[in-house]
Parts: C-alpha cells; sequence; structure tokens
C-alpha cells in the first residue's frame, strides 16, 4: 500500500481529512444527505451526522444526548 500523493504530502494534508472537509462544505451548502449519499457514498447514518453537523439549528436538542 502506498501513501499519500506527493502533492498531498507538499500541502501538509491527508486525503482523508480534504474527503470530510468537501463533504461538510458539501452538507452546508445542500442540506440534503441523499445528495451526500449519491455524490460521496457514505451511509445514510454517516450523512445525516454530516448534516445535523452543517446545521444544528434545523434537529432538537435530544435531552437524553450527552
Amino acid at each position: 500500500m502506498t501513501g499519500p500523493a506527493p502533492l498531498f504530502l507538499s500541502l501538509g494534508i491527508q486525503p482523508g481529512q480534504l474527503r470530510i472537509d468537501r463533504l461538510l462544505d458539501e452538507a452546508h451548502e445542500t442540506a440534503d444527505p441523499v445528495h451526500l449519499m449519491r455524490v460521496f457514498g457514505t451511509s445514510d447514518t454517516t450523512a445525516m451526522k454530516y448534516v445535523e453537523a452543517a446545521h444544528p439549528h434545523r434537529f432538537a436538542k435530544d435531552p437524553t444526548r450527552a
């Protein structure tokens, strides 16, 4: 298995970090979990976590969650 591409190394970022940033940015723009699932191949649970992180005001606070 090979490591990150030289471009990533020269920028000081990891490919996984870039993917997370891209997903979160897309969640900010669309707030559509189905779109995230189709574009990024995420699960429904992961897509909803990104939408909730991008738009916390749209979700009711669960008093049972810490």
